[in-house]
Order: structure tokens, then sequence, then C-alpha cells
């Protein structure tokens, strides 16, 4: 994998010609400090993080979606209008995303039950009390989103698909809605690596065209 991903480095540096895609952008990115770019070590990690857990965990959370509507043949119904009525039978595009809330919302709710990163991993820089417990800078804190997106604390009805928990304005209705923005972005995959909702983009894009 390291030699792929070198060649592919190395094809991008020594070429003069002007790519559209995410290697190019990381080649080409230079700090604002100093205007150094991205060392070979660097766009290896970035580009390895991406191929191998990018793709795993889109696969994931497209397969417990089927899965999923397989289960409740009325939220595949209007899904399925809704692909319908605005793609007519077409592949979307990204820019279209818009145009397709249901399918957001049930991307969403498939991935609440089903978090593609079930766990994720923290250190703390600092000494830190949390619910009374201290913990030392430089402990591992494992944090199971599994369990906390089933939490009947957080959510009424928890093991229940209900995709109009995340109708519009679901952030600013449910104050407890927004554990599941904080971890869905701690997660990698989840919605926030290069841009906003970069992995709903991959699951909707996937889900509605297939």
């Amino acid at each position: 994998m390291d030699e792929v991903v070198g060649v592919l480095i190395e094809s991008r540096r020594s070429s003069e010609k002007q790519r559209d895609d995410l290697l190019s952008v990381l080649v080409a990115a230079r700090a604002e400090e100093n205007g150094d770019g991205m060392s070979d070590k660097q766009l290896r990690d970035e580009v390895l993080t991406l191929f191998l857990a990018g793709h795993e965990t889109t696969a994931n959370a497209l397969t417990w979606t089927w899965f999923l509507l397989s289960q409740h043949p009325e939220v595949e119904a209007k899904l399925h209008e809704e692909l319908d009525r605005e793609l007519c039978g077409r592949a979307p595009e990204v820019g279209e995303l818009a145009k397709l809330p249901y399918t957001e919302m049930v991307i969403r709710e498939s991935m609440r039950l089903y978090p593609p990163a079930p766990a994720v991993a923290r250190e703390p820089i600092d000494d830190v009390t949390i619910a009374g417990y201290r913990v030392r800078a430089g402990s591992l804190l494992s944090i199971n989103t599994y369990a906390l997106q089933r939490d009947a604390r957080f959510y009424a009805d928890p093991e229940r698909f209900d995709p109009e928990r995340f109708s519009a304005g679901w952030e600013e209705r449910h104050t407890a809605l927004r554990l599941f923005t904080v971890w869905r972005r701690s997660a990698g995959m989840y919605w926030q690596c290069f841009h906003d909702d970069g992995g709903a983009a991959d699951s909707g894009c996937g889900g509605a065209a297939l």
C-alpha cells in the first residue's frame, strides 16, 4: 500500500498538469504560517486515512441503511418517492443533495443506530475530571458511540428507526441530538473531514445512485 501511494504522490508532485482531485489539492496546499507544503509522510498519512477509513465506513453505512430499509417498507417507499421525483432515474451529483432532505434523514438515522465507527479513542492533552473521575493527560479514552447513540437519556424510543428525528431544524429542536453531531465529527468518516458533511455526501450519493 505504501508503494502504491508513494507512486501516486510522486506522479502528482512531478506533473505540471492541473488536476481537480483531492491528492492534487493536498500536494498544492500550503501552511498559512510559513508557506510550507506537506511532506511525503504527511501526504501518505492523509491518503491512507481517506483510502482505508473513508471507503470502509461509507460501505458500512450503506449496508446498514439497506438493512433498515428492508425492515421498514414505509420508509423505503418515501425514500423512493423523493428520488424518483427529484432525480427521475439518474444518478445524483453532490450539488443536488440539498434537494434530497429525506435521503439525508435516512442516512443520519441509520448512522445513529449503526455508526460506521462504533467507538472512537481520544487522548486528553491535560488532566481533566469527567463525571467525577480524574483522568490524567495521555490516558487513552474509548467512547462507545454505538451505546451513546442508543441511550434513552438522549433519544426518545432509541431503538426505533425513525428518520423524522433528523427533519429540518433538528439541531435547534433537540439539544440532545447535538451529541450525534459531535460524535459523528469525531469519528473520522463522519462528516467534517475536508468539508462539512463530506461523509454524508458519499453515503447520500451512493445511496441515491444504488
